[in-house]
């Protein structure tokens, strides 16, 4: 209801000035790399404008199926810090339709959301090996700085220092049979304490098997040569 009153992420940051910061500024420049417009709502409906151009825009209905899940996503981030809420989210598949780059902004984005408020809590299902990446790259950041301070405004240039995430509050499973030896429980923590990181035979199950196809006809297809 609120973006339909106000019809966009800036109507509602203009309410009240006092809400403006830096964060909420970047979060809404995320929000629209991600969408690859601006989303705005009037009588006639929800839609993403782009390059700036009242003319030049789609329906949210007609939109393509990443942008139509991730707007929700996205409105509940900037309403939840522009608000100062506290929140539990639960989250199936946040990468549905994305690619990969709209996936570690989004996850980036989440990251910010649960950082906002030490109470903020986050659960996510995933089938992304890119957003395990991403994880993996966010609780690294802060890992590299606590172990040398000096280096933190070095690697705020690489991953927003928002979206850092504590290895102390993180975890990480495996639900189902996900390995290569298929010989994993049912239910099991993927996430190294003392590295602070995901597994990295859990980041990218597929690439190895697809690696080991790949292989496998590569021996057969190099045997038509010895042949001849």
């Amino acid at each position: 209801m609120k973006f339909k009153y106000f019809g966009n992420f800036q109507g509602l940051i203009e309410i009240d000035q006092n809400k403006i910061t830096n964060k909420i500024h970047f979060i809404k420049n995320k929000m629209n790399e991600i969408l690859k417009g601006e989303y705005q709502i009037d009588q006639m409906g929800e839609k993403i404008v782009f390059n700036n151009e009242k003319t030049d825009y789609v329906y949210l209905s007609h939109a393509s199926s990443g942008q139509q899940e991730s707007i929700r996503i996205l409105q509940d981030i900037f309403i939840n810090i522009l608000d100062d809420v506290k929140v539990l989210r639960i989250i199936e598949e946040p990468e549905a339709h994305l690619f990969p780059v709209a996936q570690k902004q989004l996850i980036e984005l989440l990251a910010l959301m649960v950082n906002h408020n030490d109470d903020n809590q986050l659960i996510i299902t995933t089938h992304s090996p890119y957003v395990l990446t991403v994880f993996n790259n966010l609780l690294f950041a802060n890992r590299v700085v606590e172990k040398n301070p000096s280096t933190e405004s070095e690697v705020a240039q690489i991953i927003p220092q928002d979206s850092w995430l504590s290895a102390k509050d993180f975890s990480a499973y495996s639900l189902g049979n996900q390995s290569v030896s298929q010989d994993t429980k049912y239910c099991e923590p993927i996430f190294n304490q003392e590295k602070g990181t995901i597994q990295q035979n859990y980041l990218d199950t597929v690439s190895e098997i697809l690696g080991g196809d790949f292989q496998a006809l590569y021996s057969i297809h190099a045997k038509t040569f010895k042949r001849k």
